[in-house]
Parts: structure tokens; C-alpha cells; sequence
């Protein structure tokens, strides 16, 4: 991974980690269990008409339901025990996206405290503006390689951000970035090297910076991510637009 200079690490870290901010990670297994499996993926928090709402993909809890069946773990987000069945708004397979309502939860477990403090975004419309090939993204996610836990029922997650990558391709189903990982930042190490699987970003928060010609920035989130393609170093991302105000998903042909 290419290092930074520290003139860039100061210009970049305000986008690097405003995605960061918009996200917690969502994991199942049993924590209380030094020895026993962790699986986690990232959920985007977003508030909407003054409520409040996760959105991840389908695989990640498909995952867990699938692990539930044969044993006996939980599942939660930040720090949060969840209870999957009352929450699903909707899910979708094909699509890879689920919706989640988290108005019963106190915000103090959903949110993350430690060096980038969680929010909810408040979205307005679910649009994804003008975005086009040839534009920048901000993005942020939880990889599972970089999931630490130090004790018993502790454990530690790293990020991966990024404060510009670059759209190559955008559909009303899909927005597909190169990723160009070197250019990635961590928040607790400036690591050397990058896991071989990405493998947990997968529901992470996608945003388009936007600034006026008065000079005003806004962020507009833009998507999920579903799938990180190594292969052609792509970051591939679901629409907000897929989502409607109900936050049932739409079926859209892909």
C-alpha cells in the first residue's frame, strides 16, 4: 500500500472518515467465546421522516440464519443484541439489500464512541442526485480479516475508507468504483498490507460529496456496497434509489 504524505493524510481524513460516521459493524457468533466463530458485515444508519433505520445486504443475514440453525449465537450491531425477526422491514436476495428498523434500540449501543463517532444520516429522498461516471465517492466498511478480539466477550474492529474513489459505471441497479485500495486508510494502523478477502465492507455506506457553486458541501448517500471484485479491483454498490420511503425495496431488472 502506498503511504500518504502528511499533507494528503490531513486533506483526505474529513471525507476518509465522514462514511465512518454513518456506520457500525454487524456481527453473530458468540463474543462470550475466546475459541468460537465471529462472522461480521457493516450496516449503514440512516434516520428518514424522523425514524430510524439499518440497511445492510441480504448475504449478511442470510449468513446468520443459517450459522442460528445449527447453533446457539447471537447477532448484533455495535454493541446491541438484536433480535432479527422483529426488525426486517424487507429483504431482497437478488439485489443482495436489507432494511432494518432500529427506532426500539438506545442509540448509545447501535453507535460506535471510539475515534469516529457513529451518527444517523438523515436521509431526505432516496435519489442518488446527478452521480455519473467519472465521479468521486467516499466510503467506509468494517473487513473481517482486520476484526480483532483481545479477551473474552471483547471485540475490536479496524476500518477501511476511503475518501475518493472514482465511478466507473452507473445503472439504475448499479454503481460500480474502482476501488484502488492503496489509496485506502485504516483507522486504528496505517497497515501495511491489505487482507487477501475484503470480506465484511459488504453493507457499508457509499456518499457523493457535493458542493455548491456558494461553496457549500453537502454529502448525499449514494448506495451500499454488496460486493468488493478483486479481480478488477471494483467496489460494487446497490442505488439508494432501490429503497422506497417505506423502506421496502424495489425490484428494479439488474
Amino acid at each position: 500500500m502506498n503511504k500518504l504524505s502528511q499533507q494528503e493524510i490531513r486533506l483526505s481524513k474529513e471525507l476518509i472518515k465522514f462514511s465512518l460516521m454513518h456506520a457500525s459493524p454487524i456481527y453473530f457468533g458468540n463474543p462470550n467465546n475466546e475459541d468460537g466463530k465471529v462472522n461480521n458485515g457493516t450496516v449503514t444508519l440512516i434516520t428518514h421522516n424522523g425514524k430510524k433505520y439499518g440497511v445492510t445486504n441480504h448475504h449478511v443475514i442470510d449468513a446468520f440464519r443459517k450459522r442460528f440453525e445449527d447453533e446457539d449465537i447471537n447477532l448484533y450491531i455495535g454493541n446491541q443484541l438484536i433480535d432479527l425477526d422483529k426488525i426486517v422491514i424487507d429483504e431482497n436476495e437478488k439485489l443482495d439489500l436489507c432494511t432494518l428498523s432500529l427506532d426500539e434500540y438506545e442509540d448509545g449501543k447501535i453507535k460506535s464512541y471510539g475515534e469516529v463517532p457513529t451518527h444517523y444520516f438523515d436521509v431526505g429522498e432516496f435519489s442518488i442526485g446527478e452521480l455519473k461516471q467519472g465521479d468521486f465517492v467516499l466510503f467506509g466498511g468494517y473487513p473481517g480479516a482486520w476484526r480483532s478480539q483481545p479477551e473474552k466477550n471483547e471485540l475490536i474492529f479496524d476500518t477501511l475508507s476511503s475518501g475518493g474513489t472514482k465511478v466507473s459505471d452507473v445503472t439504475d441497479s448499479n454503481i460500480v468504483c474502482v476501488l484502488a485500495v492503496e489509496k485506502c486508510v485504516v483507522t486504528l494502523n496505517f497497515r501495511d498490507e491489505l487482507p487477501d478477502n475484503l470480506g465484511g465492507i459488504s453493507g457499508g455506506p457509499v456518499f457523493c460529496h457535493e458542493v455548491s457553486e456558494g461553496g457549500i458541501s453537502t454529502f448525499r448517500l449514494v448506495g451500499v456496497i454488496y460486493e468488493y471484485t478483486e479481480a478488477y479491483d471494483a467496489l460494487l454498490i446497490r442505488p439508494i434509489s432501490l429503497l422506497s420511503n417505506d423502506m421496502s425495496i424495489v425490484e428494479n431488472d439488474i
